[in-house]
């Protein structure tokens, strides 16, 4: 049996679970169903049960998982669930009911229990043949299975196959069994009932039959005539065109007329430059219509080249684009220039607008952080830090100088503090004079004042002191400090004003150049995108005219890859087959009742001017064709399809060839060593062809050639 480890099929329903394929193949000759497990389809009625907590049930619409991602889940479910020993964890139990039968006796059944959906009739092919469950949505502790074969499976000659396994595969997963039987079969059971003696019910009721020899007679020889099974041929078919075929299978062939139509042909190409690829493309245009598929590697490789060997790169648009560019260029230094002018005036008239508040004593005492004078100076001072062109040429006092206000803010607290301290130490003029001091060197020097109060003991009376009742700040900003702080302040202003122009100054002939790179590197990128544009437009525009510009014309599909220099193609060109004949292989298939019906294998089309001298069948959709022409004789095995394809009709694919230089006019073909024997008229040559090998006599008459086991020419 095999295993199906991915989810390759569309599913039926949520509810419906396809946990066995049967999958038709041929094995020595004959056809047989291969049994595959659905793994993940197993996963998925696991999950429906509850018992794969982990997993998602709606993952399981998705057509990429696979069922070993499940494994750890349901390895632990197997162990814990089904091994396990614990009676605690022993579940209620699931009831399993089963559902045998042929599809529409199945199906009646499962709309009957309410099963049957809009899905599953949407979904369920009936060459969709496996074993199938169904969860109740009313319960789910029910689970419906049920076999899904064909009726050609219940033939007689059949019923030992596919069906008993089924049967048996039902039988082995639930104790009830329900037999869904059809109107015929019912009738058939009714027949054989009636027809039993009263005699024999205990041989009715028994599940073995036993018997013994009482005598032994004579059969004398006679004469029995039976009635042949009879088959209608097709009416639109002449006498002459219609041949019963010998072989492994009987099947008959039709002879008719098959119009001209397309066929494809496959080839590689190389080209050792990408203009010699070009130049070939371009010759190969003017007769056919092309479609060029370039894949994921896309066609920058060999796009340019292609538009000017057929003359259709935009000269003259990628020139305008050019000339755009040149003056853009040229306008953009001027351009950078007003708006770096326009950028400082509109930065200092902010800065200005925003100084009285920057120097205010109480904002800087008793300010909000998030002020929005002290938020628009930290975005000016960071813009200025990040570009190396502007700070780099700024003294380190200048640079201290730039964010003052902020760190006055942060210190202003401290400076009070101080300013206290020393008050009852020292006379007014001398603390006046000290404060003054300590803010010039503040103004140009990037450090932090600390107090007697900075040290552990200091935070821990910070932190006492913000749980007291009084407000230290109407004692920190008294009127004394308010006064000892105009002077200092003022100066802080001025020499903070001429650290703001000192570095316009430097950003206003730093600037333009900076911006003008930018801008034109914006530019040149916008006009390389419109290049790119242009190109790609012309390209596909090429591309969409080389598909149409023959109408009604064959098409040639070129997939190229290109590895350094050389141009590797995958052609596909359309080719005319001219009108001939085609041979319509009909498969005898007998039924139970001895009638015949037809299966239709497929059609072979012949070459132009061949003539069918035999054919046979091999296998079990096989043929062995044997033709000839002018040219000498062909022998061919057509191998047809096991199902009939989507659209209705299959076409054979020879996969073996023998071509012989002479015309022959009989032949024969042994099906069990897979020998054909040719004879040729008026020249005495025999000749024995298999699938290997051949071997050739001189005859010494014209047509007296007798087969057997060595051939022997009499």
């Amino acid at each position: 049996m095999r295993i199906n480890l991915g989810a390759n099929k569309k599913l039926i329903s949520s509810d419906c679970f396809r946990l066995l394929s049967l999958v038709p193949e041929v094995q020595n000759d004959v056809e047989v169903v291969k049994p595959v497990l659905e793994e993940l389809e197993v996963m998925r009625l696991s999950c429906s049960l509850g018992m794969l907590s982990s997993v998602n049930a709606k993952d399981f619409e998705m057509e990429m998982l696979e069922a070993r991602e499940f494994d750890d889940d349901f390895i632990l479910f197997l162990r814990k669930e089904i091994f396990g020993t614990n009676e605690k964890l022993e579940s209620d139990g699931v009831k399993v009911v089963s559902l045998f039968g042929k599809q529409a006796a199945v199906e009646l059944e499962l709309e009957r229990c309410g099963c049957w959906s809009d899905d599953i009739e949407r979904n369920l092919k009936t060459e969709d043949q496996g074993i199938y469950c169904i969860a109740q949505k009313s319960d789910c502790s029910v689970l419906v299975l049920f076999g899904w074969i064909q009726d050609d499976l219940f033939r007689k000659s059949r019923l030992r196959d596919t069906a008993t396994y089924v049967l048996r595969f039902l039988t082995c997963l639930s104790p009830d069994m329900v037999c869904c039987l059809s109107s015929e079969d019912v009738e058939l059971l009714d027949r054989a009932v009636t027809s039993m003696n009263s005699n024999h019910l205990d041989a009715w009721k028994s599940f073995s039959v036993a018997f013994h020899v009482e005598r032994q007679e004579e059969q004398s020889d006679g004469v029995l005539g039976e009635k042949l099974a009879t088959l209608k041929l097709p009416m639109n078919s002449s006498p002459q065109n219609l041949q019963l075929l010998k072989g492994s299978y009987p099947a008959y062939s039709v002879v008719e007329p098959a119009p001209a139509m397309k066929c494809k042909e496959w080839s590689s190409q190389r080209f050792d430059t990408v203009k010699e690829f070009a130049t070939w493309l371009t010759n190969e245009s003017k007769q056919r219509n092309i479609r060029l598929e370039c894949g994921v590697m896309g066609p920058d490789n060999f796009r340019n080249v292609l538009l000017e060997t057929t003359g259709r790169w935009p000269e003259k648009e990628l020139t305008d684009v050019k000339d755009m560019l040149n003056r853009s260029l040229r306008a953009s230094v001027e351009q950078s220039k007003e708006q770096v002018q326009t950028y400082i005036e509109d930065l200092r008239t902010t800065l200005l607008s925003h100084m009285d508040r920057l120097f205010d004593l109480d904002i800087l005492f008793k300010g909000d952080k998030g002020e929005s004078a002290f938020r628009t100076l930290n975005n000016c001072f960071q813009d200025i830090q990040s570009e190396r062109r502007i700070w780099g040429k700024l003294d380190t006092s200048t640079q201290v100088t730039l964010n003052l206000p902020l760190r006055l803010k942060n210190q202003m607290k401290t400076i009070a503090t101080m300013f206290r301290d020393q008050s009852g130490n020292a006379p007014d003029e001398n603390v006046g004079e000290s404060l003054a001091v300590s803010m010039r060197e503040f103004t140009v020097l990037d450090t932090k004042l600390k107090t007697g109060s900075d040290g552990i003991i200091g935070r821990a009376l910070k932190t006492v002191g913000g749980m007291l009742p009084w407000d230290q700040t109407s004692e920190l900003l008294s009127d004394k400090f308010r006064e000892a702080m105009v002077g200092p302040l003022i100066e802080a202003r001025h020499n903070w004003f001429q650290s703001i122009e000192t570095a316009l100054t430097v950003a206003e002939s730093a600037l333009p150049r900076k911006w003008n790179d930018d801008m034109e590197k914006s530019v040149r990128q916008s006009c390389q995108a419109d290049e790119h544009k242009l190109i790609t437009e012309a390209f596909n525009d090429l591309i969409l005219s080389w598909r149409e510009q023959h109408k009604e014309g064959l098409m040639t599909t070129v997939r190229p890859r290109v590895r350094q220099m050389t141009v590797y193609c995958d052609v596909e060109k359309e080719q005319w087959k001219p009108a001939t004949d085609q041979l319509k292989i009909s498969k005898l298939v007998q039924n139970d009742d001895g009638t015949f019906s037809t299966i239709e294998l497929g059609t072979h089309r012949l070459n132009p001017g061949a003539k069918i001298l035999k054919a046979f069948t091999i296998k079990n959709s096989c043929l062995v064709l044997v033709t000839t022409s002018p040219s000498g004789t062909l022998v061919e095995r057509v191998d047809f399809p096991l199902q009939r394809s989507w659209w209705g009709g299959n076409t054979g694919e020879v996969s073996f060839a023998r071509q012989f230089g002479r015309s022959v006019s009989l032949c024969d073909f042994n099906v069990h060593d897979r020998v054909v024997a040719l004879v040729e008229e008026g020249v005495g040559w025999c000749s024995i062809a298999s699938m290997k090998r051949s071997h050739r006599w001189r005859s010494t008459n014209q047509l007296s050639c007798r087969c057997e086991r060595r051939w022997q020419c009499q």
